[in-house]
């Protein structure tokens, strides 16, 4: 039998070396075709190669290194895909073998795929590109003439992976393809390497113990090739040449029969014993499979308190990888597969449990060159076999992907994506668990709320980018600043916060915080940039401000818009002073909310004037609150809170609606073109603004040359450019512009030329003192004579003296406002002093 094996190996192993050829080649020039693309162009990239190619290919698939799929395409007709990721025992081998490689056996639309593999290289990256093929003709060549001569035929990887099976095996040897042979066959095929061929008994493959096998390694393949004959086929041919004498025996085989007769009864009993006893063994190795199939995992037996293993599984789903069971197999005890940190907990479960002998469940970690740790999840139990002698049986679990995916998930939830720094969530927990457990020994902590000064006009400068780049940076500056066992974490925006734990008095406290102001006013080099900001940080005391978590936030982010409020750059500690503020503050807002509700506000009218005729031009609208307790409300008061709340844009609807009517009903009694004047905030100006101006001149009917809208200077230098295209946008609709305040602010005098301003209000502090003072004469004298050269009208305010307005008439001051002539008044007032009688109107 195997000299009639041998004839068949030459031809066979040389269709298969073929095979391998013709497949290196292909994959070759495949892969080269790959080199150039990116990983999203590469599923375009493999469908064109296999339809502008002869390949036998199914399927063409690119892999990482971890063996999980980035691109695939299947041929024309093909149903499914190619598989999401490379199991692991066949990852290992690409790992370890150059060139196209037998990369294991797939199951693909219920069909059976060879994978042939070889290193590829993409733009940037590597891993595998893999072919599979459920035809694979050259080897089916050899298959079908092996059939003819009743031979079987099987191809073996190195590493003990069935790859093909011939179809006259059995159907469960079929259903291994892609998996671990049996011990004693991979066994057998480590020796073939130096060994070959080798001739094998019928017992060296438990699973089909009737066939002779031959047994051939491919060098080119990394595999073995293995030759069968069924076990009758030899026994037929052997009975040719025995029959005559078989004859001749059966004449004293009839005369022996008497003597075998009575044992007969017995042998039959024995064989029923037998048979019993095989039936439950093939059912409990049925279930073992049925179960290590289903689960990836594995069954064990150990004794106790020895630990010596009795027997555990391996197969194809084994959570133990080729490492762990070689060193298995040296110590022969579990314990050696369990991390150092997690023997002691395993000792002592199995300890605990051996008195009750209840089920267990533990979990631990298993070390392993291939991969760097395993989680694992053994459950079982512990059975007594006798007098002080106990066994564990359990089920080990790879729970690795679910134990990475929870603490992950556990990162996500309580780290900044941005900077990796703790979030909010996770350092508010971080406070309150120190609060609870310092509340009794009164310990020294401080909260350091770190607020970026200017980040904004950074951030709207540059691009988003920009301004991600730079809080990373500055998250790296606290981490090299910042000792590891201090909480820090960013809460969001540009705020940052940090917990000193171990603060022995306020001066070490001052030192970090002036370390931090320090380190994060240094420069950034960001690209092309160079940026440089500041910060201010706010500081609250545990215990000393309260034992309350978000008393403590609440505080230190009051004492942070201190600092910002003294110019930023510093740091402040928070005091009651400041909570008394905050809380003003914010009933103050409360108030403001309902006053709008409740229609409280009502507009006064102080009147401009012409500087050498005294006549009436217009009036400058100002907002008053007419509070029911507290009385008439300065808009000084109450117009910043209406801003940071974004109030304003209510209040500033209202009022300039209220004004408009007024002067539209006012111009058409007196049939004059008086000028109402209203101040607008930078807050206010948006697109919608515009719209909202336009429609409100529509409703009034004022005449748009009636309305002049005063813009404060120092606030319109912030975001210049997008002001100057809201500015002239209301312009167009042939709205006139008054700089406020003009000569207070910072701004560039190239500025004027570009925002559409027709009038300059020279600010009181400079009117106050003009008549005594030499350098508020030549100030007013010099924005004088440079509206005039630009063309730009100037108004006066805060005029209070003959002689201040004779020295305006001198400098040719076009007009003026202030208490010389009236101060503001209500809307009842103004019509009666200034309107019944407007040619002889006089100052007041």
């Amino acid at each position: 039998m195997f000299q009639e094996l041998d004839l068949h190996l030459a031809p066979t192993q040389h269709r298969l070396e073929q095979f391998h050829q013709h497949i290196d080649q292909a994959l070759l020039e495949s892969g080269q075709t790959l080199t150039p693309y990116q990983s999203d162009q590469l599923n375009a990239a493999l469908l064109r190669t296999l339809t502008d190619s002869s390949l036998p290919f199914d399927y063409l698939a690119v892999y990482r290194p971890s063996g999980r799929r980035v691109a695939q395409a299947a041929s024309l007709g093909q149903a499914g895909d190619a598989p999401a990721s490379l199991k692991e025992i066949d990852l290992n081998f690409l790992k370890q073998h150059a060139g196209s490689v037998l990369g294991g056996n797939y199951s693909i639309a219920d069909q059976p795929h060879l994978a042939i593999c070889r290193h590829q290289i993409w733009q940037r990256n590597h891993g595998y590109l893999c072919a599979f093929s459920a035809n694979y003709p050259t080897v089916a060549d050899g298959i079908s003439d092996t059939n003819r001569q009743s031979l079987e035929f099987e191809l073996i990887r190195a590493d003990g992976v069935l790859l093909i099976a011939s179809s006259g095996r059995l159907a469960q040897h079929q259903l291994l393809q892609g998996e671990l042979v049996a011990i004693s066959l991979r066994q057998a095929v480590e020796r073939s390497i130096e060994q070959s061929p080798m001739r094998l008994p019928p017992e060296a493959n438990p699973l089909s113990n009737n066939y002779y096998y031959l047994l051939q390694f491919i060098p080119g393949l990394n595999a073995s090739m293995i030759l069968e004959v069924p076990q009758h086929r030899a026994t037929t041919s052997y009975l040719r040449y025995t029959l005559p004498l078989i004859a001749g025996w059966l004449v004293l085989l009839g005369t022996l029969g008497a003597l075998l007769r009575w044992q007969r009864d017995w042998l039959q009993g024995h064989q029923q014993q037998q048979q019993a006893i095989r039936q439950r063994n093939k059912l409990l190795e049925d279930e073992t499979a049925l179960l290590t199939r289903t689960l990836h995992g594995c069954v064990y037996r150990v004794r106790l308190p020895s630990l010596e293993l009795l027997h555990i599984t391996h197969d194809q789903n084994s959570v133990l990888g080729r490492e762990l069971q070689l060193r298995l197999e040296r110590h022969n005890s579990l314990l050696s597969l369990i991390a150092s940190e997690d023997q002691e907990t395993y000792l002592t479960q199995l300890e605990q449990h051996k008195d009750t002998q209840q089920p267990y469940e533990i979990v631990y970690r298993m070390n392993s060159s291939e991969q760097e740790l395993r989680w694992i999840l053994d459950r079982g139990c512990v059975q007594a076999r006798g007098e002080n002698q106990y066994e564990a049986e359990g089920f080990l679990v790879d729970i690795t992907d679910q134990t990475l995916s929870q603490q992950h998930i556990h990162y996500l939830a309580t780290r900044d994506p941005l900077t990796e720094l703790g979030n909010r969530y996770w350092f508010n927990d971080e406070l309150i668990s120190y609060t609870r457990h310092q509340s009794n020994r009164q310990r020294l902590m401080a909260l350091l709320f770190i607020d970026l000064d200017r980040f904004k006009t950074i951030n709207d400068s540059l691009g988003h980018q920009f301004g991600d780049q730079l809080l990373c940076e500055v998250a790296q500056r606290l981490r090299r600043l910042i000792p590891e066992h201090y909480p820090v974490a960013r809460l969001g925006g540009d705020e940052f916060m940090i917990m000193m734990t171990d603060g022995r008095n306020r001066a070490d406290i001052e030192r970090l915080a002036q370390r931090l102001i320090k380190a994060l006013g240094d420069i950034y080099r960001i690209e092309q940039f160079k940026l440089t900001t500041t910060c201010s940080i706010g500081i609250s005391l545990f215990p000393q401000d309260s034992s309350e978590a978000f008393v403590l936030m609440r505080n230190a982010d009051t004492a942070m818009y201190q600092a910002k409020s003294q110019g930023g750059n510093t740091f402040q500690f928070y005091t009651d002073e400041m909570n008394q503020r905050v809380n003003s503050r914010l009933t103050l807002e409360n108030e403001l909310r309902r006053a709008i509700q409740a229609q409280e506000f009502e507009l006064y009218y102080q009147p401009q004037v012409c500087t050498h005729t005294n006549r009436l031009l217009g009036a400058e609208a100002l907002i008053r609150w007419c509070h029911p307790d507290a009385g008439i409300i300065s808009p000084a008061d109450f117009i910043p809170v209406a801003e940071d709340t974004g109030l304003i844009t209510e209040i500033g609807d209202w009022a300039l609606y209220e004004a408009c009517s007024t002067f539209r009903r006012w111009n058409q009694q007196l049939n004059q073109p008086l000028t109402i004047s209203v101040n607008v905030s930078v807050r206010q100006l948006c697109d919608s603004f515009v719209l909202r101006v336009r429609d409100i001149l529509q409703q009034t009917g004022l005449p748009a040359e009636q309305l002049e809208l005063e813009i404060t200077e120092s606030l319109l230098m912030d975001n210049v450019q997008q002001n100057i295209e809201w500015l002239t946008s209301i312009h167009a609709h042939g709205i006139s512009f008054a700089m406020d305040d003009f000569g207070t602010g910072y701004s560039s005098l190239s500025y004027l030329k570009q925002f559409p301003i027709s009038k300059l209000k020279i600010d009181r502090a400079f009117i106050m003192d003009i008549t005594q003072d030499a350098d508020d004469e030549a100030i007013v004298r010099a924005i004088l004579a440079m509206s005039h050269t630009l063309r730009l009208k100037v108004v006066a305010e805060g005029v209070e003296t003959t002689e201040q307005l004779q020295l305006l008439q001198q400098l040719s001051c076009d007009s003026y406002q202030g208490y010389f002539f009236s101060r503001p008044v209500d809307k009842h007032t103004f019509e009666q002093q200034f309107l019944s009688y407007p040619e002889s109107a006089t100052h007041g």
